[in-house]
């Protein structure tokens, strides 16, 4: 699966993800950011008010950090209110944020996500 989404399928994964292990809070974050589509992206605080949380955009932002399965939940698609590029705990860090953004189609001005 992983295999056709790098040669550039659109996937949604659905598949089971235990996320147990986690608090509350970002468990539900990180089931929202995996409903995110291909070629998507929302902003921290879009995902927060999405959690009913609408002052939680630093929160989900941790939550972010702590996702055990990049990719399968997309985090690379939830960018910072102006579109900047912030931290991803995956290997390649932003430029592998950009490059996943760039594969998906999302369009770039400069360093930001044309929103």
């Amino acid at each position: 699966m992983l295999e056709r989404y790098f040669n550039g399928e659109r996937l949604a994964f659905e598949l089971p993800c235990d996320l147990s292990g986690l608090p509350p809070f970002r468990q539900r974050i990180l089931r929202l950011a995996a409903d995110i589509g291909y070629g998507e992206v929302l902003s921290y605080g879009e995902l927060a008010q999405q959690a009913g949380c609408p002052a939680a955009a630093r929160a989900v932002g941790g939550a972010m950090a702590a996702n055990p399965i990049p990719i399968i939940i997309p985090c690379h698609r939830v960018v910072a209110a102006s579109g900047r590029l912030t931290g991803y705990s995956a290997p390649g860090g932003l430029i592998m944020k950009r490059y996943l953004l760039s594969m998906e189609g999302v369009d770039f001005r400069g360093e930001r996500v044309a929103l």
